[in-house]
């Protein structure tokens, strides 16, 4: 499990930090699939990333990090990660399950930060299936109070 200490910025909006983490490619942010947190903090986290090894359900995920003492990450420090580490997702895709939202019917959306030949970018995945990760893929996960 790779370990950071990142300072995550949720008094600004999803859309604010994906500008300031300098993205070749964003699309936009609705605020309601990404609102602000409630009272939300500007303050320093610990976080770390989870390989994906296979294919799982996302409960048992979640079970996985609450086991160790995390919870799923939210969009805020995924996208505060990418300022902090932009060179992570040039490695293998950062996925965030604590904002995971419906698109239309079945499907569902997940913030996803990876790179492309032109380079870094800032997805949000479609997939009918909520299991359905890239095996070389992480997931973020910040470290419980």
């Amino acid at each position: 499990m790779k370990r950071y200490t990142i300072l995550v910025d949720e008094t600004k909006t999803a859309e604010e930090l994906a500008a300031e983490g300098k993205y070749d490619f964003f699309p936009r942010l609705r605020p309601d699939f990404f609102p602000r947190p409630i009272g939300g903090k500007r303050e320093k986290r610990e976080v770390s990333l989870f390989p994906c090894e296979r294919w799982r359900p996302r409960k048992v995920v979640e079970m996985e990090m609450v086991r160790v003492g995390y919870r799923m990450g939210t969009v805020h420090e995924l996208l505060s990660l990418g300022i902090a580490e932009p060179v992570l997702q040039m490695q293998s895709p950062i996925i965030s399950l604590g904002n995971v939202f419906c698109l239309w019917l079945s499907n569902r959306g997940k913030p996803t930060v990876c790179s492309w030949p032109g380079g870094r970018s800032l997805h949000l995945e479609e997939s009918s299936l909520i299991f359905d990760w890239p095996a070389e893929a992480y997931f973020i996960g910040s470290r419980l109070p």
